[in-house]
This record gives C-alpha cells, structure tokens and sequence, in this order.
C-alpha cells in the first residue's frame, strides 16, 4: 500500500520512525505505532531522543512502539491495552484513543463512544464464546483428533510441568489468568512478564527506567518497553515476581491476552515481534530456557517436537 499511496492517512508522521515522517520502516515492518506515555512522577529516564522528551507541562513523555490489540472476544476484558491501563471502559478507551493518538477533526461524543464500545461487545471468536458472554457455560478445552493435537492439549491442564506449562499463565475461561502452579507469579494474575521486552527481538531501541520505591530504594530497568510499570509506577504492584526475581531491578509486564482463537490474531506480543505461531513458539523456546536455568528445573525446557504439539492444539482454539 505504502508503494502505492504513500499519502494513505494510515501513514501519518505520528507513526513514522521518528515521529517526522522521514521513515515508515517499523510501521511497515511490525505494524506498530507510536504511542506517548507521560511517565509517572517516581519515574525518570537518563535517554533523551524524538521518543523522549518533556511536554508544555514539564512531564517526561516516552513515546514507544506498540501493536494494536485484537478487539475479539473484548466483552470479557477487564485490562484493556497491552498494559491494562483502560481497565474495563471500553468507551473511554475509544475517546483516549482518538484524544491522544488519531489527530483528530473533533473527540467522539459520549454516545458516539457508547456505539463504538457496544458494538466491539459483539465481536467473537466463537458462537462458544458469545453463549459464554450471554450467561452460557464456560468454554472448553478441544480435546484433539490427531495425535499432535492431543499431545499439545496436556500444556493447557491444570498441572504442574512440564505438563501444564501454557496453562500456568494461559488458565481460566478466557485462558489468560495465571494459576496456581505457576512458580513465580502465584494465582489469579492478569500481568505478568514473558521476556518479550527484554529479548526485543524487533530491535528496538531501549532505554534505562528509575523507579523510586516507596521505601526511596530505587529499582532500574533497561528496556525498549516496560509495560505496565509505567502506568503504576511501581513495578511490584501487579507483579510481585518482577521485583523479588531481580533484586535492586524489575522486569517488564504486560497483559496476559486470551488464546481463544489466537490462531487468527497474529502478529503476537505487544510488539507484533512473533509473526507468526511458529515465531512465537521460538521466543517461548527461549523463555522457558531462561526459566528453566533459573529455577534449575528442565521441566521447563520445550523441545521441537513439543513446541509443534502446541501449535498443532493452538489452531484448535
């Protein structure tokens, strides 16, 4: 398209490279967009660059590169955005959304915003799905007709690992709730890190995050983006693990997303940096490698014939 028409309104300097409009290769790429965060006052960053500035009012602003997030399935969300900071409004999600990010003629009204969200609330993956959000029983998992299918379908039981090792962050109805095998973020959370920031496999440029903790420690993050922490301002809230895991650090964090139908909502991550399943089965490769140094335990190890498992049990959902 951007061969074609360059002048598309989908190309706009907002979402260029540099915020000018000398280059639209990330946009092109990764299919992200720029997107300004005024950064909490316990919370300095030491780069300044066009993503890093200070606005009219003084405030430190981050401006950084994120996908846009799948609005299927979005009735059950109580986190919107990659970093939760819309809670459940989908209405005040559209006005923000315009408000700071669309350029626009005029805001949406109330009621305009009203209809937006409504009709995002009818927007499914499956009829399964919509009999879920009209009070129906909850969704099950497929049991598998192949051999592959059935093999990749124990990751998602509630067990410990290696079986079980997906449902750990993807259990629930929605299959986006951590449960209570999890061995590092514990139960019933929404947030939680998985190394997409920090293995940045898009190339991102990072930066180096302060968090002054109400105790006036203060904990440091190198990374291209962190998440939720600076939406909060405090990396421990929402997920302990992040601070206990990395003494005097903190790790990045996001929304844990639904895997219902996740077969259709590729690119994956709050970056769009796993194109496809099988991309984002490397990168979890690679996760669970880290973890299972870390606790000293391959069980937590994926090899290839699992990740192809997962996928194969992914397609069905």
């Amino acid at each position: 398209m951007y061969r074609h028409r360059p002048k598309d309104p989908l190309f706009r300097s907002i979402d260029s490279n540099d915020g000018k409009g000398n280059d639209y290769s990330l946009l092109l790429r990764d299919a992200t967009f720029r997107i300004p965060f005024v950064l909490p006052p316990n919370v300095t960053v030491d780069e300044r660059d066009d993503n890093v500035y200070q606005d009219a009012q003084g405030r430190t602003v981050v401006v950084l590169r994120r996908a846009v997030p799948s609005v299927r399935n979005i009735t059950f969300e109580d986190h919107l955005m990659y970093d939760g900071r819309e809670n459940a409004d989908l209405a005040h999600q559209a006005i923000a959304a315009v408000q700071t990010h669309n350029e626009p003629g005029r805001l949406p009204t109330q009621r305009e915003a009203e209809a937006m969200s409504a009709f995002q609330r009818t927007l499914f993956t499956s009829r399964q799905l919509e009999r879920y959000a009209e009070g129906g029983p909850p969704p099950e998992l497929p049991h598998g007709s192949t051999p592959a299918q059935r093999r990749g379908r124990r990751f998602f039981e509630q067990r410990n690992a290696p079986d079980g090792l997906c449902a750990m962050c993807h259990s629930g109805p929605l299959l986006n709730t951590t449960n209570v095998f999890n061995p590092i973020e514990g139960p019933n959370r929404r947030i939680a890190g998985n190394f997409s920031s920090e293995l940045n496999a898009n190339g991102y440029p990072a930066y180096t995050f302060h968090f002054e903790m109400p105790d006036h420690t203060v904990r440091t993050i190198r990374s291209p983006d962190p998440g939720r922490t600076i939406i909060t301002g405090d990396p421990c809230i929402d997920d302990p693990a992040a601070c206990t895991i990395n003494p005097g650090s903190t790790a990045s964090i996001f929304k844990i997303p639904t895997l219902w139908g996740v077969s259709n909502t590729a690119p994956y991550f709050h970056d769009n940096s796993a194109k496809t399943l099988e991309e984002m089965m490397v990168h979890y490769q690679r996760f669970f490698h880290i973890t299972a140094v870390g606790l000293q335990n391959p069980d937590f190890e994926i090899d290839d014939q699992e990740a192809s498992d997962i996928i194969a049990f992914l397609k069905l959902l």
